[in-house]
């Protein structure tokens, strides 16, 4: 993922971002769910090993893990940050 960790793929209606230690909270309350771990052929995990293998696949040279945004809330967001930070 080193080669990539600054990768940010932009479609008209969602964003791909690299997964970053921020998600892994909310990307493991979506992996509680039995019927997504068995669509993506996952296993459950504690919230320590998500977070440790969040850390494997960025620092692995061979993958590639992007979160889904929807890029109308993730640019709102970010500029209504954007406001915050002048004030």
């Amino acid at each position: 993922m080193r080669e990539n960790e600054f990768t940010r793929l932009r479609g008209e209606k969602v964003l791909l971002v690299p997964y970053e230690r921020h998600h892994v909270q909310k990307y493991h309350g979506w992996m509680e769910s039995d019927e997504l771990r068995q669509l993506t052929a996952s296993e459950r995990l504690s919230l320590e090993e998500e977070y440790s293998m969040q850390r494997k696949w960025r620092e692995s040279p061979d993958k590639c893990t992007f979160i889904i945004l929807d890029r109308e809330r993730y640019e709102q967001a970010s500029n209504q940050d954007a406001v915050q930070r002048e004030i």
